[in-house]
């Protein structure tokens, strides 16, 4: 049982670590579905169209962490009394 808790677990960290990119993937597949089922698109733009938008919320999910470092960092260098 223990083994198949640690599963579990790992899954979830792997899926749902990341709520944004987890969100974000969804949300490109789900308005890309729809709009080549309505008609709108053709089979390949919506080709086209599902990686380059997947590869912007991948970019999103990477680049998030490192403006808020060097914003952080920033701060603290701000903050920091000049001699």
């Amino acid at each position: 049982m223990s083994i198949l808790s640690d599963v579990l677990r790992e899954l979830w960290k792997m899926f749902l670590g990341d709520m944004c990119l987890s969100l974000g993937c969804l949300a490109v597949v789900g308005l890309v579905w729809t709009v080549h089922a309505t008609g709108l698109l053709g089979d390949l733009p919506a080709g086209l169209m599902l990686p380059l938008a997947l590869i912007g919320v991948l970019a999103d999910a990477v680049l998030r962490p490192a403006r808020r470092k060097a914003r952080s960092d920033g701060a603290a260098d701000v903050a920091e009394p000049r001699r």
